[in-house]
């Protein structure tokens, strides 16, 4: 018969040494005991003495490393909960870093644009965000500016046809009137 191996850290390895060598000592006793009936008897309570101390060492081994894992898996589930709220920070901290960073200089391009499609050329983007946005804002800047100088130049343009064709229509008004009054004078 081998001895159990023990290799659990909290184990009181020399009690339980005991207690299987004495436990050990009683069977060869009680083996030995061929014809005596009380020396029989005898090694047998011994046995059974010595089990019931080997099943209490060991019923109090098992409670200790049920001990031991019970407080393992509560330091277990602690770190695991505090790892998840720092998931959950990070995470949230991600999100608002990219509402800031996408999502805040997108709406004001959106916004931009809306203006711009609504005729209001002299606004102008902030430069705000990441590079690519601040690069972004500039060029619809730019693109706003000169549509303005466009805008501007047609109106300009305009302006002057309309008074170009007003001019026009008073000098065709006035030959019409020169040309109805020689016809008149050349035909009394």
């Amino acid at each position: 018969r081998q001895e159990p191996n023990v290799t659990d850290r909290g184990l009181d390895r020399p009690a339980l040494r005991a207690a299987v060598t004495g436990l050990r000592g009683a069977l060869e006793e009680l083996h030995n005991s061929k014809g005596d009936y009380a020396t029989a008897v005898r090694s047998f309570e011994d046995v059974l003495g010595h089990l019931d101390e080997l099943a209490g060492k060991l019923d109090s081994l098992i409670a200790e490393a049920q001990t031991q894992a019970d407080s393992r898996l509560r330091s277990t589930m602690g770190a695991i909960a505090v790892i998840s709220m720092l998931i959950l920070v990070v995470i949230t901290w991600i999100n608002v870093s990219h509402y800031r960073s996408v999502v805040v200089p997108l709406r004001c391009l959106h916004e931009g644009v809306s203006r711009i499609a609504a005729g209001q050329f002299h606004d102008r983007l902030p430069l705000t965000g990441a590079d690519e946005f601040q690069t972004l804002a500039r060029g619809f800047n730019r693109m706003a500016e000169q549509l303005e100088e466009l805008y501007t130049e047609l109106e300009q343009k305009v302006e002057a046809k309309s008074r170009a064709l007003v001019r026009s229509e008073r000098l065709a008004s006035v030959g019409y009137l020169a040309a109805g009054v020689a016809h008149e004078i050349n035909n009394p």
